[in-house]
């Protein structure tokens, strides 16, 4: 019988072809509850979805719901057409980009779908479709992460 190598252990079958490092199990389980977290968005009058922790709320909009939101900018939060309210679950966090934009338009009670991540359960709105918007299309393409780079400061 072959003996694990300094620092391992083997597993709990007594294979020595399957050893981890010591302390990886822990690991693997930290990171499996950590993908555990998965935010729950709720879309008036639509439906519920379960949406992968961190995704662009504009982007759970559209890919995971199927909604024909606007992002007019493709999602860098120059122009306002991502508006959406929120009924519960607002985060408290804003970026810098979305609150100057914001304050420049006078616009309250809503948020920018491209400026948030889905880290946490919410319930929105969606009152910036492109159905009756008369445009030729929702938007550019949306990139994976905020636009411009995310600073984050309080709403």
């Amino acid at each position: 019988m072959v003996s694990p190598l300094p620092g391992r252990t083997g597993g709990n079958d007594g294979n020595p072809g399957r050893m981890h490092r010591a302390g990886d199990i822990h690991r693997i389980g930290n990171i499996a509850a950590e993908r555990a977290i998965v935010p729950t968005l709720v879309i008036e009058g639509v439906g519920e979805y379960q949406v992968a922790q961190g995704k662009r709320l504009v982007l759970a909009l559209t890919e995971d719901a199927g909604q024909d939101q606007l992002h007019a900018c493709g999602g860098k939060a120059r122009c306002t057409t991502c508006r959406v309210e929120f009924i519960s679950g607002e985060p408290e966090r804003i970026t810098v980009a979305e609150k100057a934009l914001l304050e420049a338009r006078g616009l309250s009670g809503v948020r920018l779908s491209c400026q948030i991540a889905c880290d946490q359960d919410m319930a929105v709105k969606v009152i910036s479709r492109l159905e009756g918007s008369g445009r030729k299309d929702a938007g550019g393409p949306v990139t994976e992460e905020i636009e411009p780079p995310a600073e984050w400061t309080t709403r």
